[in-house]
């Protein structure tokens, strides 16, 4: 890794802040490995298609503007299938000649959803982002998978669409059919002394001691489809996530399960609950490719 970026002037850039490099981050092999693949495996292709630049499908390769008002440095997006491996794969490099700063697996196109920008937490290499945004007046915060592309647009507060996905990371059905150990309890007692039943509770918010763009997760599965991720078998599973209380309808969010991320004694089903921690994964949906600075 190369030294990181210089701090991000506030003044010039409301809305952007600069992590230090004691950061949690999500590590994209033990991602891989949810899903149910031995990532290293991917390593070389990835290495490979940064140093053809080969355009991928369904975009080609991107350069955003080394200056493009954030300051920040310019970085390479090859998205689509990787040369070796069928994987749908979210690559960034950076630099001339490129030199690869991550690649993550790519889930697009996920919930769409018009919110409000708050913040983008950028990581150090100046290149990598956790966007925050405000649906219904809750705040959700992902990996945002076309920062580079896209953050030259964002404003505190502006309304614009984006989309959203998450890829489990360890998950289960809670209850008693989950194997976990941190299984949410069937009920709990308030400070008032009332016995509270939670297994009806939902909720999606940021790993208290994760990084950024791990979240929480607990909601009632809408759908569950098999699915093909790479060469490993999956699921994808809509999940209901509460975003605004007085709302008639909650968003739907398809999160992909690998076999090793799910701890559940049985398969998902429709009516039960997914409960555990995901990686979120999002971009803002109204700034094409083509546009991108090169």
């Amino acid at each position: 890794m190369s030294t990181p970026a210089d701090p991000i002037p506030s003044e010039v850039l409301p809305g952007f802040r600069q992590l230090g490099d004691d950061c949690p981050v999500s590590n994209a092999f033990e991602i891989f490995q949810a899903i149910g693949t031995e990532p290293r495996t991917l390593e070389s292709a990835v290495l490979a298609a940064v140093e053809t630049g080969v355009p991928r499908y369904p975009v080609t390769g991107v350069t955003a503007a080394c200056q493009d008002r954030t300051g920040l440095p310019g970085g390479r997006y090859i998205v689509g299938p990787d040369h070796a491996a069928p994987w749908i794969l979210d690559v960034i490099a950076i630099g001339d000649p490129s030199r690869l700063v991550a690649f993550m697996p790519l889930r697009e196109p996920g919930l769409g959803v018009q919110a409000k920008f708050v913040e983008a937490s950028v990581l150090p290499e100046g290149v990598e982002a956790w966007t925050t945004i405000e649906v219904n007046d809750v705040e959700w915060t992902f990996y945002d998978t076309r920062f580079c592309l896209c953050r030259a647009t964002y404003q505190p507060g502006v309304t614009a669409p984006w989309r959203l996905s998450a890829i489990a990371v360890r998950v289960g059905p809670g209850g008693a059919d989950d194997t976990r150990e941190e299984v949410l309890p069937a009920s709990r007692v308030d400070p008032l002394g009332d016995t509270v039943d939670m297994t009806e509770l939902s909720y999606f918010f940021p790993s208290m001691n994760g990084p950024g763009d791990e979240a929480q997760i607990r909601g009632r599965i809408r759908a569950v489809r098999n699915v093909r991720f790479g060469d490993v078998d999956a699921w994808e599973i809509d999940v209901v996530v509460p975003a605004d209380t007085n709302a008639t309808e909650w968003p739907v969010l398809p999160v992909l399960v690998g076999r090793p991320a799910w701890a559940g004694l049985h398969a998902p089903i429709v009516g039960g609950f997914l409960e555990g921690f995901a990686w979120v994964q999002g971009y803002r949906d109204d700034v094409p490719f083509a546009t991108a600075v090169g």
